[in-house]
C-alpha cells in the first residue's frame, strides 16, 4: 500500500532533540494531535496532514513531505481528507507487561480487583470489592510488595481516586470519602438519600464527577460544592475528567462517550476491538493531554487496552491480553496500571 521514494530534501531543518522531535508536529511545530506518520518518519497532526493533502492534486497517488520532499505514495489521496478513512500510518505507543501483583500481604490472594489509581510518587491504590476493602502497591512493584490498607470506617469501597494534593477520594456507598495520605479521615460528600452513585472521576482541578445511576453526572466543586448536574445518558461503571470533558463507557452498547462541563455531547463512538464472546468497554483514563485510554474485557476474551484521541478518534490498540480490564490509570511516569480482577498488572512503554 505504501511505497518510499527519496528526493533530495529542499529545506535545511534545525536539529531536535529526538524526544522532542518525536512529539512535535513537523508542520505547525506543536505538540502532535492525532499523530500520522509518514514512511520518512516525520510526524504531522491529522489536520496538517489534512491540510497538506488538499495542498496538493487530489487525483495523485503520492503526499510529498514538507520537511524533507520524500514521497509517500498512498492508494487514494482523496481518502486523507475522510477522517474515518486514512491510509497513512497511525502512531499509538504499545506497552509491556511490567509487573503484576495477585498476593495482598504474605498470602491473601486479590479476589476481585475493581479500580485502581496512582500517587504522585507513583504507589498505587486499589479497590477490591472481593475483599472489600482497599490495597497498597508500591512504586518498586517490581518486588511484588502490597499491603491491604486498614482504613477506618470503609465498608464497601467500589472506586478510588487520587487528587492533585494526593488526597484518596473513594465511593463507599451511598457516600464519598476523602483520606489523607496517611490514611486519616478528611471530610464526606454526601450525594443525597435519593442518589446512587456508580462511578467517579477527579480533573486535574480537583473537581469530582458523580456518575449516578439516573444516567446524570453531578459535578463538585474541590470543597465538595455541588455546582452543576450534566446529562450523562448510557452512563455506566466508568469514568474519568480531564481538560473540562467527562469520558465514560458502555458496556453492552461497546461505545465511547465525551461530554464537556456544559453538559454538551461530544461524541459517541464505537469501541473498536477483534475480541470476540460477549465483551464491551469498562475502565477509562485520561492522560495530561486528554489522550483517552480504554480497558475492555468479557468472559470468553482476554482483553486489551485501547488507545485514543481527545476527540474519540480510535488510534489503536496497545494492549493485548491483558485479562478483563476494569478499573484503569496512568501514573505520573506514564506507567499504564490495570485492574484485572485476580491481579493488578503494570504496563510500561516498549
Amino acid at each position: 500500500m505504501i511505497e518510499n521514494k527519496m528526493a533530495a530534501s529542499t529545506m535545511a531543518t534545525k536539529p531536535v532533540p529526538e524526544t522532542q522531535s518525536r512529539l512535535e508536529c513537523s508542520v505547525c511545530l506543536k505538540r502532535l494531535q492525532d499523530p500520522r506518520e509518514l514512511d520518512c518518519q516525520h510526524r504531522l497532526c491529522l489536520r496538517c496532514l489534512q491540510a497538506l493533502a488538499q495542498s496538493q492534486d487530489v487525483g495523485s497517488k503520492t503526499l510529498t513531505c514538507p520537511v524533507c520532499s520524500c514521497e509517500t505514495i498512498v492508494d487514494n489521496l482523496a481518502d486523507l481528507l475522510d477522517k474515518t478513512n486514512l491510509n497513512v500510518h497511525t502512531h499509538a505507543k504499545t506497552w509491556r507487561l511490567k509487573s503484576e501483583v495477585k498476593v495482598v500481604g504474605e498470602s491473601q490472594k486479590v479476589q476481585f480487583a475493581f479500580d485502581v489509581n496512582a500517587f504522585s510518587d507513583g504507589d498505587i491504590v486499589v479497590a477490591d470489592i472481593g475483599h472489600g476493602f482497599l490495597i497498597a502497591l508500591s512504586s518498586k512493584i517490581e518486588s511484588g510488595t502490597s499491603e491491604e490498607l486498614e482504613i477506618k470506617g470503609l465498608v464497601d469501597p467500589s472506586h478510588v481516586e487520587v487528587n492533585q494534593k494526593d488526597e484518596i477520594i473513594v465511593l463507599d456507598r451511598p457516600v464519598v470519602q476523602f483520606f489523607d495520605r496517611e490514611f486519616q479521615f478528611l471530610r464526606q460528600l454526601d450525594p443525597g438519600p435519593e442518589v446512587k452513585v456508580t462511578s467517579l472521576a477527579v480533573d486535574e482541578s480537583n473537581r469530582i464527577a458523580a456518575g449516578c445511576d439516573t444516567e446524570e453526572i453531578l459535578l463538585f466543586n474541590e470543597d465538595g460544592f455541588h455546582a452543576k448536574t450534566l446529562p450523562a445518558p448510557m452512563l455506566n461503571d466508568y469514568l474519568a475528567a480531564r481538560n473540562r470533558r467527562l469520558i465514560y463507557t458502555n458496556y453492552r452498547k461497546e461505545l465511547l462517550v465525551g461530554v464537556d462541563y456544559d453538559g454538551k455531547m461530544l461524541f459517541s463512538v464505537p469501541i473498536q476491538s477483534s475480541m470476540t464472546g460477549n465483551w464491551g468497554p469498562k475502565g477509562v483514563c485520561c492522560d495530561i493531554d486528554g489522550n483517552i485510554f480504554v480497558g475492555c474485557c468479557g468472559w470468553q476474551s482476554w482483553g486489551e487496552i485501547q488507545h485514543y484521541s481527545p476527540e474519540g478518534q480510535f488510534l489503536g490498540c496497545v494492549v493485548k491480553g491483558c485479562g478483563p480490564a476494569h478499573g484503569i490509570a496512568l501514573t505520573p511516569d506514564g506507567d499504564l496500571v490495570v485492574a484485572a480482577v485476580k491481579s493488578v498488572k503494570v504496563y510500561c512503554h516498549k
